[in-house]
This record gives structure tokens, sequence and C-alpha cells, in this order.
């Protein structure tokens, strides 16, 4: 099952590799938005100095230019002679075909360049001085546009490079502006989509992370992803239309290509909960001391910045090594999550090697190759998180059987004690109800307000000390109301002292009604009541007295007042002693009695 499993994932990942690979080798264009010329033919090139002038301009007659050692050659890049040499010229007399507003793309350049046509420089990308120098801001592609008349005029490029690389790179393309820009845009979307999909993949990641213990294997698995996302972002044409920071991009470049294969080692070392520890911790402190040495190389400036290109491929080309042979092991003898990963940086290690022989001139260019590879890698990602949140509902799944099994278990032997026990206490209540009855008779006269059978100021008082004491010493939350009811005495003097009775005891009832058998409600003066809520903070007090207020203003008293009211305050503990807390409960009923009464502060 499981070796069945592991070739269904490889299938489908070469699949989808394959035909990613066919799409961008022989890519699906319609006539109408299609670039009119690919210039991959026809070019010259020659490594003599055009003649100059007494001036030192250059002599563009055509006997002095034809008069060089031209040669063919099938693309404009590193002809078969160079010697060391560092300025090259080649040409190329463009199709004769008419375009509305001509413009040439080109992928990259290697490294600075000059264009000419009719003894006119049209485009210069970076800049070529008097020795014949240069220096290296970048591999961004170039959008040239070419005068009206272009159509059969011979095109000059003078290239310096101190490079391993002379020359253009990657696809030329000669069309209108706008349908070259249109060209761009489309090749575009599929490192768009890779780029949301990574940004995706590495959200899902880092939210994993945060949910599942903090986890640090998801932690470098969005770590990766978010790298892979800014490496795509530095690679699509229109962000470098946009911003036009082509040496910053290649610093981000090479700086990822340093970080995301640190943090794979390290997700390796996540994964493999204790195998390889010594190759794994080799390889990441050679990523480690990479890393420093393409910082050093960035902010010293007397070194070129395009020589990192080289250590970078070195650094590839060991973890490709040494990650593969731990892959290798992991196929034969690790656990299915093991494998998984195992399996998705093979295939991510092929596309390195093939990217690495790319840039060395040694199999087929494809533009888009980097798009691949995040591609690939951040699907493989996306199989191993699916796995793991399978893997994940599994367990609980199973946890939870479990649990509902022992709740069974657990609530027949409840029911069977609980039947014996219930027998047991029958006969015993019937025993101690008698004096139950007799001694809570005694004890509810001394501690009870004889009208309304709350508890009086002796007993409330005394509990309310023991919860300071409680709340004090455990930290727990304690909150009382002071409660007055608003106008009494008008109520005597207009209705009589027994209406006045009969308003305190219904009120009394409400406070019985609505508290929780752990607070505690008791008559404190003549129309003022306390109630201790233990336990609780000023919050949840506060719901439950506008509670209270609210089914006291809806009483009904026959041949007594329509309406009766009450005000509170409520005050939570803090650490004062008593009395203050007292006084603080105090001063919020004042508040309340004088902000118009009938509320809680």
């Amino acid at each position: 099952m499981r070796l069945r499993s592991t070739c269904m994932l490889l299938l489908v990942l070469s699949m989808g590799i394959m035909i990613s690979i066919t799409t961008l080798v022989h890519p699906r264009e319609s006539g109408r938005s299609r670039p009119s010329v690919y210039l991959n033919e026809g070019w010259e090139y020659s490594w003599d100095a055009f003649p100059r002038d007494s001036s030192g301009s250059i002599i563009w007659d055509g006997k002095s230019i034809n008069s060089l050692a031209w040669k063919p050659i099938d693309f404009p890049s590193n002809p078969p002679d160079r010697e060391g040499r560092s300025l090259v010229w080649y040409r190329i007399t463009l199709p004769d075909s008419e375009f509305r507003d001509p413009a040439l793309f080109i992928y990259s350049i290697d490294i600075n360049a000059e264009f000419y046509m009719d003894a006119r420089r049209i485009y210069t990308f970076g800049r070529i001085d008097q020795d014949g120098r240069g220096k290296f801001i970048g591999w961004p592609v170039q959008l040239i546009e070419l005068p009206a008349e272009a159509a059969g005029r011979e095109l000059y490029v003078r290239v310096f490079s101190d490079y391993r690389d002379i020359g253009l790179w990657g696809r030329i393309l000669l069309g209108n502006r706008a349908r070259v820009i249109s060209y761009m845009y489309r090749k575009d979307l599929f490192g768009l989509t890779v780029l949301i999909i990574s940004l995706l993949i590495g959200l899902v990641f880092f939210m994993t992370y945060i949910l599942t213990g903090r986890q640090k294997v998801s932690l470098y698995l969005s770590i990766i992803t978010f790298l892979l996302a800014v490496r795509i972002f530095g690679q699509l044409y229109v962000q470098q239309q946009v911003f036009a920071l082509p040496i910053l991009l290649e610093y981000i470049d090479a700086g990822t290509s340093v970080l995301i294969p640190l943090f794979i080692t390290r997700t390796f070392r996540s994964f493999l909960t204790g195998r390889f520890d010594g190759l794994t911790s080799m390889l990441w402190k050679f990523y480690a001391g990479l890393f420093i040495v393409v910082l050093i190389i960035f902010t010293v400036p007397s070194i070129p910045v395009h020589t990192i290109y080289a250590l970078l491929d070195v650094g590839s080309l060991v973890g490709v090594a040494i990650l593969g042979y731990i892959s290798f092991r992991c196929l034969g003898d690790g656990n299915r999550e093991q494998k998984y990963i195992s399996i998705n940086f093979l295939i991510m290690a092929m596309l390195v090697l093939y990217a690495i022989m790319m840039s060395h001139s040694l199999v087929p260019w494809i533009s888009e190759f980097d798009y691949l590879v995040v591609f690939q890698f951040s699907v493989g990602l996306a199989m191993i998180l699916g796995y793991r949140f399978l893997k994940l509902y599994r367990t609980y799944e199973k946890q939870s059987l479990e649990l509902a099994s022992m709740n069974r278990k657990l609530e027949e032997q409840v029911q069977v004690r609980t039947s014996e026990l219930e027998e047991a206490n029958r006969r015993l209540a019937e025993v101690n109800a008698q004096l139950k009855r007799e001694k809570n008779l005694l004890k509810v006269s001394s501690i009870t307000d004889g009208l309304t059978g709350l508890y009086n100021r002796t007993y409330i008082d005394e509990q309310f000390r023991q919860f300071i004491k409680e709340s004090s010493r455990y930290g727990k939350p304690f909150s009382i109301a002071m409660f007055d009811l608003d106008h009494f005495k008008r109520v005597n003097d207009e209705y009589g002292h027994n209406t006045g009775d009969e308003v305190l005891r219904q009120v009394a009832e409400t406070f019985h009604n609505l508290i929780r058998e752990t607070d505690i409600a008791g008559r404190y003066g003549g129309e003022e009541f306390l109630l201790l809520f233990p336990q609780t903070d000023h919050e949840e007090a506060l719901v439950v007295t506008e509670r209270i207020r609210i089914n006291i203003e809806r009483l009904e008293f026959e041949g007594g007042p329509e309406q009766i009211t009450v005000s509170a305050g409520v005050a939570q503990y803090g650490g004062e002693s008593a009395q203050e807390l007292l006084n603080q409960a105090d001063k919020n009923l004042y508040m309340a009695k004088q902000s118009g009464r009938n509320r809680i502060v």
C-alpha cells in the first residue's frame, strides 16, 4: 500500500512537470498576439574594434565596418574564440517587415551593451567606458524601442563582459511594441499563478505552525515557500518594468538561492527526527557560511557581484549531492512522510541540475524554468501538507472513538454505582431529614432577617470578610453590589408601613430568584441590600445586577405604588481592605443616585 501511494505521487508530479515543460518549450500563442519575428539566426560577430577617427569617434562607413573579421554565429552569445577578451560586436540585418511601433525584447544581457543603428546609439544597458570596461548592474529583461524605419536595416550591438558569458541570452523577439508587451504579460501569467500558489501554501504552513503547537518543520516550510514567492516576484517581467532595480533583484535572487537550501536542510533535519544529524548539521553550517560569504561580496565594492553565481552553483551541487543521498536512503527505509518529502526533493534536484546546465548553455534554454522549479516544489509541499492534515484527522478520529468507548464504559459503571448509592442515601436521608429540619430552623432564625428572609447584617459581614480572605489568598475575583430602593420613604408615607413591608419582601424574593446558589444576598439596612458574588468579576456582576434591576422595575403591587425602582453600585475586590471595598460600592451607589436613579454604576 505504501509503495503504491509513493509511486502514484511520483507519477502525478512527473506528469505535471512534463506537461509544464511542454507548455513552456512550445507555447501556444494566437496569431493575433504573437510577436512577429524571433531573431535567433542570421547573426554575425567580430572581436575587432571598430575603426575610429582622430577624435575617437567610430567610423561608420560600410567599407571600414565590412573590413572587420565578421563571422556567422547561430545566436549572439559566447563566440567560440574568445580567448579572454571582454568586448565583442554583434550585428544582424533586421527583417524587411513593417512594424508600426517596433520594439525588441531580449531576455537578458551578459553584461553591458550598446545598440547602434545607422551610426546612432539607440539604447544602452549599463555603461561601457572609454577603456571598454563596465560594471555589472544585473540581468533584467530588456524592452528596446527601435526607430520606426528599422525594417531592413542593420542593428549593431557592442557588448562588454568580464563574466564567463558574453552577449545576449535567452529569447530575442522583434515586433510591434504593444504585441511584445502583451507577450511579456501573458508569459507572466504562469509566474503570477506560481507566486499566488506559493503564498497560499506558505500561509497555510504558517497557520499550521501557529495552531499545532509551533512545530518547527511547519515554520521552515512556510519560510521556504515565502522565499520562493519572493524569488518569483523578482523575476516577473512586469515587476522589472515597474521598479527598474535590477541590481537589487540580483541581491535578492542570490540571497534566496542560499536561504532556500538552508531552510530545506533544516526541514530535512526536522523530518528525519535524529537520522543523518551529522550530514544535515554539516550542510546547514555550509550554507550559513555561504550566506556570510555572499553578504561579504555584496559589501565589498572591489569584488564583482556576478562572481557569486559560480559559488551559488557549487552550493547547489553540494546540496543536491548530500540531500539527494539522504533522500535515496529515506525512500528505502523512511516513513511515509519522509518518503514524500524525499520524492519531492529528488524531482526538484533534477530540475535544479537542469537549471545549472541551462545557465552554462549545456542544455536547451527555457525562459520560465525557475517558475517550473518553484511550481513543482510548491505542489509537492501542498501534497505533504495534505498528508499531514489527513494524518492529523485520522489521529483525531481514532482518539474520538477511543474516548467515546471509554465514556460508555464509565457511564455504565456510574449507573450501577449510582443506583447503589441512591438506595443507601435514601435510607440515610430519612434519618437525617428530621434532624436537619430542626437544625435549620435554629440556624436560619439566627442568621436571617425576619421580614425578608434574606441573610442579616451579622451573617453577611462574616461571609464578606471570608470572601475577602479567599480572594486575596487564591487570586480569585470577588465582586459586591450595594442596592438601595429609590424613594422608599415616600412609599411608607403614602401607602403605609404594611405596604412598605410587602415591597421589601417582593424585592427580597427577586434577589432569591435571580442570584446563583453560591451568591449571597442580605438586608444591610432598612431599604438597603448587599449582594456578594464570589469568583465573579465586576463585568459578570454587572450583568446579574442589571437583570435584578429590570425585574424589580416590573414588579406590581396591589393597592401600592405603580412602580418600584432600585439603584446599585458594583465594585470588584482589588487588594484593598473590606471597608474600602464597601466604600467603593457605596460611592458607586451614590453616583447611580446622582445620575437619575434606577441604574447600575
